[in-house]
């Protein structure tokens, strides 16, 4: 395979869904509300870990700067866009035991949260569009074959219980599309959505917050189609063509 001094690659990811995926939305809400879709920054978790451990780190952390950040936010200037299709399935809330302890009264208790979960055993499909000159500087000569690997090695997709399973892998280079449709999500300022059916979600602004510290993180809103739409681009989106897979929406890629 010959990399493109001109474009940049993607990484295209076919993923099982086992029962469906947990994936919180307020951590320290008591109700547990979950997300309904597959957020970016899940994206580069998702691949972080089996990354990890392929270049045989242990930690989830790592240290840049002097700071320790996780190995997410190592990774995330691999990548240029992240896309994903819609997930089907359906929230529903557990009501489940938990136990805590009370530091003022020194004593164990008890209480009843609602858990939500996205549930529905269902295909998902994940793209990254990938930059090529950090994921050289970053994991080397051989960062296809290892981000290939990664991709094969997803278990889980968010949190521990959300179990997955890769059915199909595959990397070329990302070419720009002279059509202007697309089926995976794509972040407002790149574009917005012309006709078709999809949905709006706030999301963090995975490119300017630090990935685990979301306090003051920066939003952004994600268009999520429900199946194909035609969309028309801002000054700063490009679409890009992944091979038989149809196109994503990205940022203006130049000097890969």
């Amino acid at each position: 395979m010959i990399i493109s001094p001109s474009f940049p690659y993607f990484l295209y990811i076919k993923v099982s869904l086992h029962w469906g995926l947990v994936l919180r939305r307020i951590l320290l809400s008591k109700s547990r509300p979950a997300l309904d879709f597959i957020p970016p920054t899940t994206m580069i978790g998702a691949l972080s870990y089996p990354l990890s451990k392929i270049l045989g780190g242990l930690s989830e952390n790592a240290f840049i700067a002097g700071s320790e950040v996780s190995r997410s936010e190592a990774f995330k200037q691999l990548f240029f866009s992240l896309n994903a299709t819609k997930v089907e399935g359906e929230l529903h809330s557990d009501i489940q035991k938990i136990y805590f302890y009370d530091k003022r009264r020194r004593e164990a208790k008890s209480d009843a949260v609602a858990l939500e979960k996205l549930y529905g055993p269902s295909e998902v499909e994940l793209v990254y569009l990938i930059n090529n000159k950090a994921a050289r500087e970053i994991l080397g000569d051989d960062w296809l074959n290892l981000l290939r690997a990664a991709a094969w090695g997803i278990v889980r997709i968010g949190q521990k219980e959300s179990l997955a399973s890769v059915e199909f892998v595959d990397m070329d280079v990302a070419v720009p599309c002279e059509l202007r449709e697309t089926r995976f999500y794509f972040l407002s300022k790149h574009a917005r959505p012309v006709s078709g059916s999809w949905h709006m979600r706030e999301i963090v602004d995975w490119t300017e917050a630090l990935i685990g510290d979301y306090s003051k993180a920066p939003k952004a809103v994600l268009f999520i189609p429900d199946g194909l739409i035609t969309v028309e681009l801002t000054g700063q989106g490009a679409i890009y063509k992944i091979g038989d897979y149809g196109c994503i929406v990205g940022p203006k890629v130049q000097g890969v």
